[in-house]
């Protein structure tokens, strides 16, 4: 069995009683006063703090250096593939070099 849809409330189906409650209500809205914002104010200064050493050693290990990065098989093989072809795109060269690479 179909159900029956739900016939839509339109404005002009309501009471006039809620629609002149409605109609009040946002004039009363509109004609309220609005309340002034609070101004922040600025942040009281903050104590001064102990004098910086600059000698002091760093706390924690300080800067690292770079690691070596380790040689990839397959990247070398196609840097000496593209310089071998360099005609050859890059994204080409790579579907090529694909056929004499082997893992070692």
């Amino acid at each position: 069995m179909p159900r029956k849809a739900k016939a839509a409330e339109s404005p002009a189906e309501k009471p006039a009683s809620t629609l002149e409650t409605i109609l009040k209500d946002m004039e009363a809205v509109k004609s309220a006063e609005k309340k002034p914002r609070k101004v922040k104010s600025a942040p009281e200064a903050a104590p001064e703090a102990a004098p910086v050493v600059a000698d002091a050693a760093p706390v924690s290990g300080g800067a690292k250096e770079p690691k070596e990065r380790k040689n990839n098989g397959w990247l070398g093989h196609v840097k000496e593939y593209r310089a071998a072809n360099p005609a050859v795109s890059y994204k080409d060269s790579l579907k090529l070099a694909k056929e004499t690479y082997s893992k070692k």
